[in-house]
């Protein structure tokens, strides 16, 4: 939801501790718009990876971001 992004910004703003955040979206202008509205994001890492539009947040999660979950299973 690329042009939710100032309402999402705004939530995520007041969350008081760091985190990282990864974005997931299905198009290359909607990834290059969405970095450009985060250009100033200092709250820990971010990435935005493309997928196909499929599952909308299930499938990105399991399956494009799944070397991130391993990662922070690892370090649990």
């Amino acid at each position: 939801y690329e042009d939710m992004i100032d309402e999402f910004k705004h939530y995520l703003s007041v969350i008081p501790f760091a985190y990282d955040l990864y974005i997931s979206t299905d198009t290359e202008e909607k990834k290059q718009s969405l970095l450009l509205s985060l250009k100033n994001w200092q709250y820990g890492n971010l990435e935005i990876r493309m997928v196909p539009n499929r599952g909308r947040d299930i499938a990105p999660k399991l399956i494009c971001f799944k070397d991130i979950y391993t990662l922070s299973l690892i370090h649990i």
